[in-house]
């Protein structure tokens, strides 16, 4: 049983969480990207406006610097750091001018500056021969050289405060912590419709493999959803006719191997019954065969030595059950010891006439009407043809038999499935079911005492199983009686 099992997250946590942590990893990679892209723009805005106020600046102490009016310059100076009009809204942190020596001719104040005049920042602004930028911490520090006539006369140097910078860095920070927040909130309430959606057909689906499992193999799901979980109910019940089709085939095929190992384990048994009654038949016709013949050449003398009349008539009656007796001693031979005649190919329709010829003044074909339907396209195949012939014989003196009042033999020739099919049907007494399994049995016969010795059939069976063939057998009682031969084309004995 499924349910029996325990595991660890559900299917629909797994869902409500990969939906949540999808989502909320999208939406993360989402913000990040835009906190770095805002970070960037404000970064390339503050270096923007911090280089224009640098330049604006520049052109304004250019002339005083160039005559050396440090007055002038001061002037500048001081009116630098609060008015805005310089720095765009920005906060001016301090203001340096140079000369050409790199002496500071006018500042925002020594004490201010005292660290932006020493090592590689002060050297890099001095030194530089275009603009340049430098960020040193919470200050952008610009340096705008200054030229005349090819010569450079000093360096104009503002630093501007990034904490303006720094302030919007940090809310758009916010903004992104809060809106990942969010994501994850919206994922899991995303997560938890979804569950609410699924959750029922899982549960349908679970159920019907369950009692599939258990073997009603009847069971479908039932999704209407409109999407792949009812492409995939679907799927699944389609898996499921296939399952039951295949179960029921299955049940089919044993049904139909075990009959058939039934009738091969009679069939064995029946073969293995002829092959001890041929053993015995082979005995009892030799330790008969002897004392008979003893018996018989004594009745000839007596034939030829007695007058009586009485007494001859009484020779002849023992004669004839003599006679009759060494006719069931050669069919116990026949049916122990087959005769090996010469093979060569036979017309079947040509064996048929030949038995009919040769039965048709038989008394007992008075009252019986034959009919014959032949297959003229028959092949010939390779047997023995007395043999065959001999089968054919047993088949009809047998119909005769039956139709003691009358009646009608029907005999038809037909090719199916590459063996040839002869078919002889009565219209006699019939034969009862229990009887039909025995017939083929030696000794066997339903004939009254001296009109049958019972071997007949049973040889009949031997040929035919000898030349690769077949003998069945259809009857009703009261309605008659059809054998049908089949012999394979290919005959090999």
């Amino acid at each position: 049983m499924v349910g029996s099992h325990k595991f660890g997250l559900s299917l629909r946590q797994k869902a409500i969480l990969g939906i949540g942590f999808t989502y909320a990893a999208i939406v993360s990679i989402f913000a990040f990207s835009a906190v770095l892209n805002e970070q960037k723009i404000v970064k390339e805005e503050m270096m923007n406006t911090s280089m224009g106020c640098t330049r604006l600046f520049a052109k304004m102490v250019t002339e005083p610097l160039l005559q050396k009016d440090i007055q002038a310059i001061q002037m500048h100076v001081r009116q630098a750091g609060p008015m805005a009009k310089f720095s765009h809204g920005r906060n001016v942190s301090y203001v340096i001018i140079q000369d050409e020596t790199g002496h500071v001719v006018a500042s925002s104040g020594e004490e201010k500056i005292k660290k932006y005049l020493r090592g590689e920042i002060n050297l890099k602004a001095f030194s530089a021969d275009s603009e340049i930028i430098q960020d040193v911490g919470s200050v952008v520090d610009v340096a705008i050289p200054i030229f005349a006539n090819g010569e450079k006369k000093g360096v104009v140097r503002l630093g501007i405060s990034t904490k303006d910078m720094e302030k919007k860095i940090l809310q758009s920070r916010r903004w992104a912590l809060q809106f990942m927040l969010g994501a994850i909130v919206l994922g899991a309430v995303l997560g938890l419709f979804v569950d609410r959606k699924v959750k029922g057909n899982l549960s349908n689906l679970i159920e019907t493999a369950a009692r599939m499992a258990d073997g009603d193999l009847n069971q479908r799901v039932n999704i209407k959803t409109g999407d792949e979980m009812e492409a995939f109910g679907i799927a699944f019940n389609k898996m499921a006719d296939k399952l039951q089709e295949a179960h029921e085939n299955l049940e089919h095929k044993v049904a139909e191997r075990t009959r058939q190992l039934r009738e091969s384990q009679a069939q064995l048994v029946h073969q293995e019954k002829m092959a001890s009654l041929g053993v015995l038949a082979a005995g009892l016709a030799h330790e008969i065969g002897n004392p008979l013949t003893s018996i018989s050449s004594v009745v000839q003398i007596l034939q030829r030595k007695v007058q009586d009349k009485k007494i001859i008539q009484q020779l002849q009656l023992l004669n004839e059950h003599i006679r009759r007796i060494s006719k069931t001693v050669r069919e116990l031979v026949d049916f122990s010891r087959p005769t090996k005649s010469e093979l060569r190919p036979v017309q079947i329709n040509d064996l048929i006439r030949t038995a009919l010829g040769i039965l048709k003044y038989d008394k007992r074909a008075k009252n019986i009407k034959l009919e014959t339907h032949l297959d003229h396209q028959l092949p010939r195949l390779t047997l023995i043809e007395d043999q065959i012939l001999q089968v054919f014989i047993n088949f009809i003196l047998n119909a005769f038999d039956a139709m003691e009042q009358g009646g009608t033999l029907t005999i038809t020739t037909s090719l199916e499935n590459e063996s040839v099919c002869i078919c002889f049907q009565d219209t006699g007494v019939g034969i009862p079911e229990d009887v039909q399994k025995k017939i083929f049995e030696p000794f066997f016969t339903t004939k009254p005492v001296g009109k049958g010795s019972g071997l007949g059939l049973s040889v009949s069976y031997g040929l035919i199983q000898n030349f690769g063939g077949t003998i069945e057998v259809e009857s009703t009682v009261g309605k008659g009686a059809k054998f049908t031969v089949s012999l394979p084309v290919r005959t090999e004995v």
